[in-house]
């Protein structure tokens, strides 16, 4: 029975790298180990039908409650530990956001004008085009308007070989 001494696991768990080496760490484990031999205990007892159940129902809810609160206080320690940036970071962070992001929106705002200058410029290049259409169909309506007129004042078959061509 040497695998179920409390030294044997202490040692196995040091091992693996997860034995706590604080005080609360070691309530926490502790706690948490009873709470699961009640839990355990309290189904086995339910499932065999025994009344006394309903009498490890406190307590595994109790032990939970405590453990609960065990681990979040471990929690929150190794959040101000492990997450909790250290200076270094904060001022890595400062320096991305005072000569970085500056840039970078300076370079997307330039992006963003050439963008909006290039759609200027297609829209009035498009709008001469179109200017120069008109013209063009302007001037062809114009020479067919003063053949017509001159065929009409020459007279009336003159014009109908006009309007056939």
């Amino acid at each position: 029975m040497k695998f179920l001494t409390a030294r044997f696991l202490r040692r196995k768990l040091s091992d693996y790298g997860v034995y706590p080496n604080t005080v609360a760490g070691q309530i926490t484990l502790y706690l948490f180990s009873l709470f699961l031999v009640l839990f355990v205990t309290e189904q086995l007892l339910r499932l065999a039908g025994s009344s006394g159940a309903s009498g490890l129902t406190s307590w595994v809810f109790g032990i939970g409650f405590v453990t609960t609160i065990f681990f979040f206080f471990i929690f929150l320690r190794w959040v101000r530990q492990v997450v909790m940036w250290r200076l270094r970071n904060r001022l890595i962070i400062t320096y991305v956001f005072i000569g970085f992001i500056p840039v970078v929106l300076l370079a997307l705002m330039a992006v963003i004008v050439g963008y909006l200058f290039a759609g200027q410029f297609a829209a009035l290049e498009a709008s001469n085009d179109i200017q120069a259409e008109l013209n063009i169909v302007e001037a062809a309506n114009q020479a067919i308007t003063a053949q017509v007129a001159t065929a009409l004042k020459h007279g009336r078959a003159a014009a109908e070989d006009v309007l056939i061509v």
